[in-house]
């Protein structure tokens, strides 16, 4: 019998820690705070964290509205598209966990960091800073400024005296940065080794300075280039959910890679920057990026599903009328075009599954023939709503789906040229939590087909329906179907329209 995902259900908890220290950076323009614009996962995910665990753990959220949300109309506009407000938001956050981090001989509090967009990009630097410096006691919160201004600058070559050390000659920051942390250590007040449980991001953007229009060739930020794609080995576990149709030039996605130690998974969706990690009034596409995030999630963090299932719909008692007016509360999940506004200038650049390397200057593709790992993977979702010729990605336009060896299926992106070797990216593994939250959130609005009980959507609709219909009646019949597909990209058979056959499991 199917777990009950309403009481919170899932894997077996951990012991129980001290505290669990969450903080939550939202992205680029979004505030869930001082606007009543649409809410993005951050946000939602939030929301869904009560204060106290089902085992007594003590539950600390601290959300963080994200870079170009809280100055004039104008400065919000160069916040968000040149990435400034980062370093205050970097800082914010850290404080936080300086204020409230407990470690003894007994217990020790856990850290969880959540984010998306630049936010995503926040997080992953507030883990960069504890790997390179150490989280300052509280007493020691008055040195965060100037080791922040060393760190941040590390790349920098330029020799400067020390005040703090008057007989020893010029030296670079990141010479400056560890002596001064050595120091801070020795009179106990920075704690090195501090571990993160986990860093779970939405689509992250590492772009910082003034974009540039598309010919012209972006000059590379030395200032925090160094937060790249290297998986830092003070994180335990590593989520990341990816958008395919994201195409803005400077919005590329920084893609980790795999180390000997983090448990790392990064799986790719449908839908452009905003839809996958949320922020439209059409929440669809953003709901299957929170409920596959909250089922990585839930064995690190305790959830009350119930909040989940109330914060599903962006129907709110006492919203406006534009917020109202949709039909379906889970959401049609229409791929929005992000190519708007003050990005029109900056060109377009689709995205590459599989391909991607950042180096300390900026992104670029990899260039070797065997691909380094990176654990990515393409959800089931993607699969079953371009086979079905519902959607289109540009980015998987060479691609196609194969069943191998019974495993699982395989999406292969053939080589061409000189390259010996083709992509290959897994299907995400469907888990029975997603499965289970999915289906009772989908049923919330309403429908009340089975999934598994063979179901099935009939084909000739889709061309007239596709731009009404729900994701919920168009992914319900295939929740069950992912270890025997019955739907593949590209489509095997073209159908016309007036040809109704039933497809399903």
């Amino acid at each position: 019998m199917a777990a009950d995902p309403a009481e919170g259900a899932g894997p077996p908890r951990p012991p129980a820690a001290n505290k669990r220290l969450i903080v939550c950076c939202d992205g680029t323009w979004n505030d869930s705070i001082s606007t009543d614009s649409p809410v993005t996962n951050v946000s939602r995910i939030s929301r869904c964290i009560p204060g106290l665990s089902d085992t007594g753990v003590v539950q600390l959220v601290s959300y963080h509205t994200g870079v170009g949300s809280g100055t004039s109309k104008p400065g919000n506009i160069i916040d968000g598209m040149t990435g400034r407000g980062v370093s205050a938001n970097i800082r914010d956050a850290y404080s936080f966990l300086c204020h409230n981090y407990l470690e003894d001989e007994r217990n020790k509090d856990e850290i969880v960091l959540i984010g998306f967009s630049r936010g995503a990009f926040t997080v992953r630097s507030i883990a960069s800073f504890m790997t390179d410096v150490g989280l300052l006691e509280k007493a020691g919160l008055n040195y965060m400024l100037k080791l922040y201004g060393l760190w941040s600058n590390q790349l920098s070559r330029k020799r400067e005296k020390d005040a703090m050390f008057p007989g020893i000659p010029p030296s670079t920051p990141k010479i400056r940065m560890r002596r001064l942390c050595r120091l801070l250590e020795d009179r106990n007040l920075l704690r090195r080794g501090v571990k993160i449980k986990v860093c779970a991001v939405w689509d992250t953007v590492g772009s910082l300075g003034v974009p540039l229009p598309g010919p012209i060739p972006q000059r590379a930020s030395k200032k925090l280039a160094f937060v790249n794609s290297a998986l830092l080995e003070n994180i335990d576990v590593a989520v990341q959910a990816l958008a395919l149709n994201e195409h803005r030039k400077h919005f590329q996605p920084t893609v980790w890679s795999t180390n000997s130690r983090t448990k790392l998974r990064q799986c790719w969706f449908l839908g452009a920057h905003s839809d996958v990690g949320g922020g439209y009034e059409d929440t669809g596409l953003a709901n299957l990026t929170l409920v596959w995030m909250i089922a990585q999630l839930t064995e690190f963090v305790y959830f009350d599903h119930r909040a989940l299932l109330h914060l599903a719909s962006h129907k709110q008692i006492g919203s406006t009328e534009k917020f109202v007016t949709k039909e379906r509360e889970f959401g049609i999940g229409n791929i929005k075009n992000s190519v708007t506004g003050p990005f029109l200038l900056g060109g377009t650049k689709s995205r590459k599954p599989g391909q991607y390397l950042m180096n300390t200057h900026g992104l670029y593709r990899n260039p070797k023939t065997v691909p380094i790992s990176t654990n990515e993977t393409i959800h089931w979702t993607v699969r079953v709503l371009l086979g079905l010729g519902l959607r289109e990605c540009p980015a998987l336009r060479k691609y196609s789906t194969k069943l191998q060896n019974g495993t699982g299926i395989v999406w292969t992106l053939h080589s061409k040229g000189n390259v010996p070797r083709a992509v290959e990216l897994r299907e995400d593994e469907f888990c029975a939590l997603e499965k289970d939250l999915l289906e009772s959130w989908m049923k919330a609005e309403g429908y009340e087909q089975h999934a598994g009980a063979n179901s099935g959507v009939s084909l000739g609709l889709f061309s007239e329906a596709k731009k009404y219909m729900s994701l919920s009646e168009i992914l319900i019949p295939w929740l069950g179907e992912t270890q025997k597909p019955t739907v593949h990209f590209p489509a095997r058979v073209l159908l016309e329209p007036d040809e109704a056959i039933t497809v399903g499991s």
